[in-house]
């Protein structure tokens, strides 16, 4: 009887340590995933930064004026951010619907 309980106490400790492990191992998952997405969202936002003042440097340099080649790229941000505004509601869906995808895969 002694020796059931023992193995009884042994298999509740594995089963335990088994699941801090298994616990440990999804956190750091999905904390080494979301930082790769960080960086690569880094990355993305630098690179649009600098082909934005590509662009408006490019253009003043054709309309003969910098100001109105930073307004033209102004203005196009501009009509993305009331583009993404109108769109709110289908790009707060898909972000939840892959996000609810990424969260069921791990």
């Amino acid at each position: 009887m002694n020796e059931l309980i023992q193995q009884v106490k042994r298999y509740v400790e594995l089963r335990l340590e088994l699941l801090r492990i298994s616990t440990a191992e999804s956190l750091i998952q999905a904390a080494s995933s979301a930082a790769t997405r960080i960086l690569l969202g880094a990355l993305l936002v630098s690179s649009l930064l600098m082909a934005e003042l590509s662009l408006g440097l490019y253009l003043g340099a054709a309309f003969g004026d910098w100001s109105q080649g930073f307004l033209c790229i102004a203005g196009l941000n501009l009509l993305l951010f009331f583009l993404a505004a109108l769109l709110k509601k289908r790009i707060t869906n898909r972000v939840q619907d892959g996000l609810s995808q990424f969260v069921k895969e791990k």
